[in-house]
């Protein structure tokens, strides 16, 4: 009998012991991702060559979601990077109309009266898209490519910018023997979505970005979307997901393209559709050990771009 009654103390002591142990609550929801933000880049695709004379404009489509965001336009003069005009130059001003001038200029890239690679707009005024009307110097043959990168906005009273007068140093001239066709062209440019910097993540943990593309007379009112993550630290893979709405998880019904393959360099690519704004779910596999933090911790770089 007393040998009975110390069983079933004992037993009685392990169910104790067990009730004391904390369970973990696997009904918990998993931690939402983190939010990342994006840079977007309208660049052109191809080198530009303008005649003498020549007048160019640049249109970047801005999707009306830029309004307050700083705007950074720079030139890349291939044959004359040090700008001098003799060798050739393009003078340039960005408007956010195509029937705005120069007077209503937002910037130019000769403010001291030498030409330059860069024009800033510390916040962009409006929801209008981004105009850049150029004209080559009395150079033939000025080899060049352009790029705007779009950030989050300086500050907070900056979208109060005033335009700034602007001319050239030299007053545009007419090429009389020129076709209109040839002298005066229209680029759009192509938007591409980049991070600011490689972006940590930890291990099983997501990353969510959302972006907005628009269609051009280029992409037609359909178009595929392309997303690439890659790894930069040699030791991280990553799954990929791209919704066109919230929430955006993994097997939810917002999800139009994924690729689950954890790879070093995941490339995800929707079907054709007229997208806009989308999202892009990230998820960490791998990583390096971090041990102030006590988790393995991936580093990625992130690009998406209209195919």
């Amino acid at each position: 009998m007393k040998h009975s009654k110390m069983i079933l103390l004992s037993v009685g002591l392990l169910f104790s012991v067990a009730w004391a142990i904390p369970v973990s609550d696997s009904s918990a929801p998993p931690p939402p991702p983190i939010i990342v933000p994006v840079v977007t880049n309208y660049i052109t695709t191809e080198v530009q060559t303008l005649a003498q004379d020549a007048s160019i404009t640049f249109i970047g489509q801005l999707c009306e979601q830029y309004k307050g965001m700083g705007v950074q336009v720079t030139v890349l003069l291939n044959n004359n990077p040090d700008w001098d005009p003799s060798v050739g130059v393009l003078y340039y001003y960005v408007v956010d109309d195509p029937n705005k001038g120069s007077s209503a200029a937002l910037c130019n890239n000769s403010p001291g009266g030498s030409p330059q690679a860069n024009c800033t707009v510390k916040a962009w005024p409006s929801n209008g898209d981004i105009y850049i009307k150029g004209h080559a110097g009395q150079s033939e043959a000025i080899s060049f490519t352009l790029s705007v990168v779009i950030r989050p906005k300086a500050s907070k009273g900056g979208a109060s910018i005033k335009p700034r007068p602007f001319s050239f140093i030299k007053p545009p001239l007419r090429n009389l023997g020129g076709t209109p066709s040839a002298n005066n062209l229209t680029v759009y440019l192509s938007e591409v979505v980049t991070l600011t910097a490689t972006q940590p993540l930890g291990y099983h943990k997501k990353a969510l970005l959302a972006f907005t593309f628009c269609p051009t007379p280029q992409t037609g009112t359909r178009y595929e979307v392309q997303s690439t993550t890659s790894a930069t630290d040699g030791r991280s893979s990553y799954a990929s997901y791209i919704c066109d709405k919230l929430p955006c998880v993994v097997d939810g019904e917002n999800v139009i393209a994924h690729n689950g393959r954890q790879l070093p360099s995941n490339i995800v690519r929707t079907g054709s559709g007229t997208w806009k704004t989308l999202y892009a779910l990230i998820v960490c596999w791998g990583g390096v050990w971090n041990p102030p933090k006590d988790e393995y911790i991936g580093h990625f770089i992130f690009n998406a771009h209209i195919m």
